[in-house]
Order: C-alpha cells, then sequence, then structure tokens
C-alpha cells in the first residue's frame, strides 16, 4: 500500500507528506508532478504546492510505471501502458501534460516496458521497448519501436533474435538492449549502433534491472536467478565489453529475486565508481 508522496526543500533533513497516495511517474518542464493510483494517471500542479490535482489519463487497463515517463527536448511528455491485453500503447502530451492522446499503438505485442530517448539528437530519438513475445521464435517479434519525429511516424527495429524488452539504452554511439534472459533463452545485453546490426555482448541467462549511465561509463545491474545464482553490476566504457564490477557472491545469501537499481549522486571518477557510490 502506497504510503503517499513526500517532499524535502532542506537536503533531505525534513519531509511534508504532498500527496497521500500514489507513485511517482516523473515531471514536466514546469516541475508539475505526475503520479498514478491504480489504473488512473494524475497531475499535481506545482503552482500551489502539488494541491491541484486532476485524473488526465483515466478508464483504461494499465499499471503506470516510472521507466515508461519521459519528456523530450521540447516539452513533450511519453507514458507508456502497460496492461494484460494485446496492443501495447504509447500516450503523448503537448501541453504539460493535460491532455494525452496516443501516439503508437501495436497489436502484436502486450506491455511497454520502458521509454528510451537519445537526447543527444535533437529532435530527441523515442524507442519504445515492449513485450515482443508473439513471433518470438523467428526472431520477429516487435519489440522495439522507433520515432526520429516526436511519435508521428514509426519503424520496427529489426532485431534479429528473441527479445523482451528490447532497446533500453540509447545515447549517441551506441544502443543497447536487453530481455528477461533469466526466463527464456534471451542474451542478457546486446547492442547496435546504426538500428540495423545487432550483436550479442553478454548472455548469462540473467535480467536485466536497470542501466544508467556515471562517470563516462555505462553501468548494468543484473537480477539473480537459480541458474545464474548471484545479481551482479556490470560496467563497459562503449556499451560493447562489458566487465563485472560487483559480485553477490561476496555476500553470504542469495535472493532468487535480488537484483541491483542504480542511480548516481555526488562526483564520480571519469571511467568508473567505487561500490559504495553505486549501491
Amino acid at each position: 500500500e502506497s504510503t503517499g508522496i513526500w517532499k524535502s526543500e532542506n537536503n533531505a533533513q525534513a519531509w511534508v507528506n504532498v500527496i497521500p497516495q500514489g507513485d511517482i511517474m516523473g515531471f514536466n518542464l514546469d516541475d508539475d508532478l505526475f503520479y498514478s493510483i491504480g489504473n488512473d494517471l494524475y497531475k499535481a500542479t506545482k503552482s500551489d504546492n502539488y494541491a491541484t490535482r486532476n485524473i488526465v489519463i483515466g478508464g483504461v487497463e494499465s499499471i503506470w510505471r516510472t521507466p515508461s515517463f519521459r519528456v523530450d527536448d521540447v516539452g513533450n511528455l511519453y507514458i507508456g501502458q502497460y496492461q494484460e491485453a494485446y496492443g501495447a500503447k504509447l500516450w503523448k502530451s503537448t501541453d504539460g501534460g493535460d491532455t494525452w492522446a496516443v501516439c503508437y499503438s501495436n497489436p502484436l505485442t502486450q506491455h511497454v516496458h520502458l521509454v528510451v530517448l537519445d537526447k543527444s539528437v535533437v529532435p530527441n530519438i523515442i524507442y519504445v521497448s515492449m513485450d515482443g513475445e508473439i513471433g518470438a521464435t523467428d526472431g520477429s517479434a516487435p519489440a522495439t519501436a522507433k520515432s526520429i519525429d516526436r511519435g508521428v511516424t514509426w519503424e520496427i527495429l529489426p532485431i534479429p533474435f528473441d527479445t523482451d524488452f528490447g532497446v533500453v539504452y540509447a545515447d549517441q554511439n551506441v544502443r543497447i538492449g536487453s530481455g528477461e534472459g533469466a526466463i527464456k533463452s534471451i542474451p542478457t545485453l546486446f547492442h547496435t549502433n546504426d538500428d540495423e546490426n545487432w550483436t550479442i555482448d553478454l548472455d548469462v541467462a540473467q535480467n536485466l534491472m536497470s542501466i544508467e549511465e556515471v562517470g563516462g561509463a555505462i553501468y548494468a545491474g543484473a537480477q539473480a536467478h537459480s541458474s545464474n545464482m548471484y545479481a551482479k553490476i556490470y560496467r563497459s566504457v562503449d556499451g560493447v565489453k562489458w566487465e563485472t564490477v560487483f559480485d553477490s557472491a561476496v555476500i553470504s545469501s542469495f535472493d532468487n529475486y535480488a537484483g541491483y537499481r542504480m542511480g548516481s549522486y555526488g562526483k564520480v571518477t571519469p571511467m568508473g565508481a567505487t561500490e559504495e557510490q553505486l549501491l
């Protein structure tokens, strides 16, 4: 059960509950807050300390998830619909989140797992990573859709092998993909430099939990599984070659669902970070 949304304005020394229930999705360029309760997506305005709260997407079957909420270079908002029925949908707002409309839908896929922006390009390139299970026996499942015009037109990326997530990271040099490798015969990490040719880089029967650029390197947190019993953190400078920088085998416990989600803070060294900074 949600304990609500809390705010601190004094470096986390004191906290105030501003919304009694809900899960944070993200913010627009005006710092208005978007959060979910059940199947409904809400907007709370910063101008009155988030007292004005309105449902902006309601009446749809969805679990709204933070990794699918994104803001592009001109302030357009995007959020993916995570649902049980087929027909994955991406919603878009061009007015700061007051109104929303579906800008992409695919009848062959089920969930939108996450939305990824390549912010090195203007307009930002949008990648929508979906649940690509249908047709996956020949690698043809439409796991990732791409738009170069802020969601007006779309193309399906030709990922040549099974993947349940698709693209999970993008920058000016590389796009990195992942899938539920602990559940199926799906590679843990793979990459492309041109969105056409794909190479498997890490195949260790693990699910990717999160991926983030920190201090000039890319870090990927992976989930433990019965066939690979310890959660790990991998690091790459180029998104192609990966090394293990933390292995939970050093901890005398094992949880089949343990994994690492990462955020960064403070100053890290240009080519890496200590375990204390990452965890």
